[in-house]
């Protein structure tokens, strides 16, 4: 990857990721062992800001800190998420696999099946994505993780829709809604709303 300047971020960073940042790059300076989790907070507000190479070498430069076991795995995922939305899907399912392969708590594993899911879309590996979201909704049904069942419901709807299952991807997300409004989540009840209008598209029907 690029070298970055000293921030730890590429040139055309806005201000906004650059702040998040000054605090890893300071802890890590300090040989302080909260760097690496600083690192990973930093790096998952890249991603969010649509900034994958940022990300992806914020969570590089959070693995070369010295993580605890637990935050080198959300660095992994991280990273792999952030290879992802670059369009480097085989190097992604392979730093996904490795984090999977490490000793996850269910929400470390859920965040990574999820990103593999995301992979498997855009490669249209179906047959995959379907099966890993099963293991996902799995789990969140005995944690009892409404936010999670409507962004697995949510993914679902998405896949559905690539494959042209209208009907089904309408069912699929109707359950998002029902499960992003009993967790009262706004986030998962926009992707909700956005995924029924494609579901209703798809489907041949006039939303209500």
């Amino acid at each position: 990857s690029p070298q970055c300047p000293a921030d730890g971020l590429s040139g055309h960073a806005g201000p906004r990721l650059r702040m998040p940042a000054r605090p890893a790059e300071h802890l890590l300076r300090a040989d302080d062992p909260l760097a690496a989790q600083a690192f990973a907070d930093a790096a998952r507000r890249a991603l969010a800001d649509h900034q994958p190479d940022t990300a992806a070498s914020l969570a590089e430069r959070g693995s070369r800190a010295r993580p605890a076991a637990s935050v080198r795995a959300t660095l992994e995922i991280l990273r792999g998420d952030a290879l992802r939305a670059m369009g480097r899907s085989a190097q992604a399912l392979e730093v996904l696999h490795g984090a999977m392969a490490m000793d996850l708590d269910a929400a470390q594993m859920s965040q990574a099946r999820l990103a593999c899911v995301e992979v498997f879309r855009t490669t249209a590996d179906y047959e995959q994505a379907h099966a890993m979201l099963n293991e996902a909704e799995r789990d969140a049904r005995e944690g009892g993780a409404a936010s999670e069942l409507a962004r697995i419901q949510n993914l679902r709807g998405n896949l559905l829709f690539g494959q042209g299952r209208g009907e089904e991807c309408l069912a699929a997300h109707e359950l998002a809604m029902a499960a992003a409004r009993l967790a009262g989540d706004p986030t998962e009840t926009m992707r909700a709303h956005s995924g029924l209008g494609d579901a209703y598209y798809a489907s041949g029907r006039i939303a209500p």
